[in-house]
């Protein structure tokens, strides 16, 4: 009888697709536990992420992400802060560095740097800034822009100047 009114009722027609139907109830699924982006000192990566290459060289903000962690890692790596956080996230990160993540903090905060300087490569992304159409010349306004970027500024655990910008976008090159 319903469908006989609708399809009798030509305005009635347009307004079917307004029609509610009860979702399908999902299982309940635990979170899975993960490192959350503020316990890893991360702010000068995504800083220069946010102002690499994707306004110039059209480059998705993820692989821009992935060409500058291994150098701002590396940047970071040297203060007493960051060794001692990648030191924990190390045995987690490097499973198969496991002896040597466990050798000191320094090491396992070098094997967590490592880890992620070899990342890019065995997924077969680009690897430098070059590859993705970045040139020498385009350094100096990429630092400045990325200097930019305050409100990240607070989250890296190692202050960051314009020539230390510099620094790790040439290091990216």
């Amino acid at each position: 009888f319903a469908t006989t009114t609708l399809a009798a009722h030509p305005t009635s027609r347009r307004h079917l697709h307004r029609i509610r139907r009860p979702r399908p109830r999902r299982p309940h699924r635990p979170r899975r536990r993960t490192v959350a982006p503020r316990q890893t000192p991360g702010g000068a990566q995504q800083k220069r992420g946010h102002r690499t290459p994707p306004a110039r060289a059209q480059v998705p903000h993820g692989l821009s992400n992935s060409l500058m962690l291994p150098h701002v890692l590396d940047f970071n790596a040297r203060s007493e802060q960051a060794t001692s956080l990648y030191a924990e996230l190390a045995p987690i990160v490097c499973s198969r560095q496991l002896g040597e993540c466990a050798a000191s903090a320094a090491v396992a905060a070098g094997a967590f740097v490592d880890h992620f300087a070899r990342l890019p490569a065995e997924l077969g992304l680009p690897t430098t800034l070059r590859e993705v159409g970045v040139a020498e010349a385009d350094i100096g306004s990429l630092a400045a822009n990325a200097m930019l970027q305050t409100r990240l500024l607070p989250n890296n655990p190692r202050e960051v100047h314009l020539d230390d910008a510099e620094r790790i976008y040439r290091a990216a090159l």
